[in-house]
């Protein structure tokens, strides 16, 4: 198994893989939970996430696999 990604690896992971929307990534809980919310470019939030446990996402696979999905949902919304 690979090592573990850090706070920061996983925070850096998030707002590279949305760009070039605005993804704002916060962590809570002391250090346990994690929420994000992606915004489109005009500031209108397409995504959120009110909580995930980072313990669930300290592997590349699993952060990769939370993405996809989250990019599914968002090209799934009806645009206005």
């Amino acid at each position: 198994m690979s090592k573990p990604l850090t706070d920061d690896e996983i925070l850096n992971h998030f707002k590279w893989f949305f760009d070039p929307h605005e993804c704002i990534v916060e962590v809570w809980d002391y250090g346990t939970k994690l929420r994000l919310r992606v915004r489109n470019n005009q500031e209108k939030v397409i995504a959120s996430l009110p909580s995930v446990s980072l313990s669930s996402i300290r592997q590349l696979s699993d952060l990769e696999a939370l993405c996809e999905g989250i990019a599914l949902h968002i090209a799934s919304r009806p645009t206005s």
